[in-house]
């Protein structure tokens, strides 16, 4: 029998979920940002998300405040790409039994900080021993408007335009600051340690008929990409030089050995929305998008027929983003 690193992150959660038993309330299960149950007239979004000590965090990088703060905004992310609304969050804690009440406190408190600002309260869950470090999963409940579809994964249409928001790659990048001691990456730093879920972005995007697909950025942009381009059975055409890079990306990547783009591609948790557009909706969507919001928009690429895959410049991407449980992690 093999382990598991020979499947990597995605194959394992299709060998997991392969083969569970559906059920006719069900209307998006395993393979999208959020499930989506009919309840009633209400159209239920369900998703969870999970920081692990060590693997998404560490203690001498982050206050509990921004631990707490960021992994509220992770579990949020995934209704802004449904373009839903969330409505309440359950926490699970699991900590050691020496972990000092105060540090939960004030992890509590980044918490709470990010769910005042968006009014999704946190409506209840569990606490548990570990043995070693801290967890938090959290859970979050949404629905989707009567008058809104959810924009799925496999939505996007040959001839779309690709879009991103934001600077995806800062946070990886400021990620490497933090690792290397380059506190005054401030702008980077902040990136990784407080994104932002794009809520209000993601439903207003979903009112836009020719938005077709969406998704969140936070195993990288590439990867993220390649799941629209396997759910929609579409291909995925980036091109270099049209990917979003800011000022800061462009001075430091350089001092790490690697390009801007690259970390545009490949860097993880950044929570910016890449989505779809139909051709003759671009320069609207585009327009007003900016108009309304405070963030930059940028179109990358296009989609194309022709078996799922992501391309730059026409080459197939060797180096897609994370995967947990890939081989060398």
């Amino acid at each position: 029998m093999s382990g598991i690193g020979a499947l990597g992150e995605f194959g394992l959660i299709k060998a997991l979920t392969t083969g569970l038993p559906g059920a006719s309330g069900l209307l998006c299960g395993p393979g999208d940002d959020c499930a989506i149950v009919q309840m009633g007239n209400t159209r239920v979004l369900l998703s969870c998300d999970a920081m692990i000590e060590e693997v998404h965090f560490r203690r001498d990088w982050m206050t509990p405040e921004a631990i707490g703060r960021k992994a509220a905004a992770v579990a949020l992310s995934d209704i802004a790409a449904m373009g839903g609304a969330a409505r309440c969050l359950l926490i699970t804690l699991g900590c050691p039994a020496n972990t000092e009440t105060e540090y939960l406190s004030r992890l509590y408190a980044g918490v709470s900080d990010l769910t005042r600002q968006f009014d999704v309260p946190v409506a209840g869950g569990d606490t548990v021993r570990t043995l070693n470090g801290i967890m938090l999963d959290i859970a979050v409940v949404g629905e989707m408007a009567p008058d809104v579809e959810p924009r799925y994964r496999s939505g996007a249409k040959p001839g779309d335009i690709i879009a991103v928001s934001g600077y995806p790659g800062s946070a990886a990048l400021g990620m490497t600051a933090l690792e290397r001691g380059d506190a005054e990456q401030t702008a980077l730093i902040e990136a990784h340690t407080r994104p932002r879920p794009r809520l209000k972005e993601g439903a207003w995007l979903a009112r836009q008929t020719g938005v077709h697909a969406m998704i969140d950025v936070s195993d990288g942009l590439a990867q993220d990409l390649g799941h629209i381009a396997e759910r929609s059975g579409v291909r995925v055409v980036i091109e270099k030089d049209k990917l979003p890079v800011s000022q800061e990306m462009r001075s430091y990547a350089p001092t790490t050995g690697r390009a801007p783009e690259e970390y545009a591609l490949s860097g993880g948790e950044d929570y910016e929305l890449a989505f779809t557009i139909a051709p003759d909706a671009e320069a609207d969507v585009c327009a007003h998008f900016t108009a309304a919001f405070d963030l930059p928009l940028t179109c990358i690429g296009t989609v194309q027929e022709g078996e799922p895959a992501v391309l730059l410049n026409g080459h197939p991407i060797t180096q897609r983003g994370f995967d947990h449980f890939a081989a060398g992690k």
